[in-house]
């Protein structure tokens, strides 16, 4: 019995899923239903197919406003009024740009310091040693600048390939959502087009069928 149950939760969802074509089925059935059935008459019919082609346009228009609210894209009333606002003045305006910059360098210089040797041996040998010291410090001062150079541009690239990863997993959501709601909607719109010409176009024909 529960797995019967389990089974008819599953056949609902799986239905459910389509649940702007069953509502647009059933507006045209009602639709049918009151205007062949219940009242038929020609203008009935014709009236009839009249709602729903206004409201399959309507539903139309909602599905491509929400699409393109869905991809940051204007309006169509905003496209108009930026349009307008764009309308060429009589009188051109000319604006003088005036400019001021400043150039800063800043240079920071740091120098060798090369201990010479004195006349004997051991003077010579503890100035090569003190040479050396150096040269073997400024090397791994280097080296550590570019272990930590290399470190940042490891995490910057990091950063950035998880932004990326990021963007896309959006991109590819707002193409689902747009195909899941906003153009769902525009292609029950066309239906609701479609069957309000039919009841417009031929209502005699319908008439017929019924009597």
């Amino acid at each position: 019995m529960r797995q019967k149950i389990a089974w008819m939760k599953r056949i609902v969802r799986w239905a459910f899923t389509l649940r702007l074509f069953w509502l647009a089925l059933i507006v045209v059935g009602l639709a049918a239903y009151i205007c062949l059935e219940a009242a038929p008459s020609e203008q009935n019919i014709r009236l009839t197919g009249l709602a729903l082609e206004m409201l399959g346009l309507a539903a139309a228009a909602q599905g491509i406003r929400d699409t393109r609210q869905l991809f940051g894209r204007p309006s169509f009333v905003q496209m108009i009024r930026s349009w307008l606002q764009s309308f060429p003045p009589l009188r051109s305006k000319t604006s003088m740009a005036a400019g001021s910059g400043t150039v800063s360098v800043s240079a920071v210089a740091t120098g060798d310091v090369w201990i010479g040797g004195g006349s004997t041996i051991e003077s010579r040998l503890d100035a090569a040693e003190k040479n050396l010291r150096s040269v073997s410090n400024r090397l791994n001062a280097a080296h550590a600048e570019l272990d930590l150079a290399l470190r940042r541009l490891q995490e910057k690239v990091a950063q950035e390939g998880a932004q990326r990863e990021h963007e896309d997993r959006k991109l590819h959501e707002k193409i689902e959502m747009a195909s899941a709601d906003g153009l769902s909607l525009a292609a029950i719109g066309v239906v609701l087009l479609a069957a309000g010409l039919i009841f417009s176009t031929l209502p005699l024909e319908l008439l017929n069928l019924v009597t």
